[in-house]
């Protein structure tokens, strides 16, 4: 009888709130399951213990670093032999890179005075240059430096492009500095 190939996999969700480590197979059962971070892969901080979910163990409600590097450990203890008189410690060791992406505030649009103003939030926040230009087709398009938008806090961002008598339409883009 062949047993099926045990393996595991360590993930963390897209913003950073939640990791998971799914394990499968002839892999074997684990106990006191804990998750732990590393900034620099020498010193781990303990991120808390995992609650068991089908196929593995998951702990939520972290506050994982966006835009940075970072380390997540998983390990459990797994107990075997005569009256479960013997254990090991089992783990995994992912390195990680989480990117926030920037997300479009519907409420984008030409104001009463002419000008175009829109928001986006990014949860990683950052420093930002928006950029303009009144040619998108072209085959280069020249794109010309507006600055910064105005942080609002919490991640929230706005840009204000101001009207300008007889200037053509104009499109935008946000460049992460």
């Amino acid at each position: 009888m062949d047993a099926e190939t045990a393996s595991q996999s360590l993930e963390v969700n897209a913003v950073g709130t939640v990791v998971s480590w799914m394990r499968s197979g002839a892999a074997p059962e684990l106990e006191q399951v804990t998750f732990e971070q590393s900034l620099d892969g020498t010193n781990y901080t303990l991120l808390g213990r995992g609650e068991r979910m089908a196929g593995g163990w998951q702990l939520s409600g972290l506050t994982l670093p966006q835009t940075s590097v970072f380390l997540v450990r998983a390990g459990g203890r797994a107990v075997c032999g005569r009256n479960n008189g013997s254990s090991g410690r089992i783990g995994q060791t992912v390195e990680f890179y989480l990117f926030s992406p920037l997300r479009l505030v519907p409420s984008a649009g030409l104001r009463g005075d002419g000008s175009f103003e829109f928001q986006f939030t990014r949860l990683s926040g950052g420093a930002f240059t928006v950029l303009a230009t009144t040619n998108v087709a072209a085959a280069r398009p020249v794109w010309e430096s507006l600055g910064p938008p105005n942080s609002l806090g919490n991640g929230v961002y706005q840009f204000s492009d101001r009207p300008v008598p007889g200037r053509p339409q104009r499109f935008y883009q946000i460049r992460s500095d």
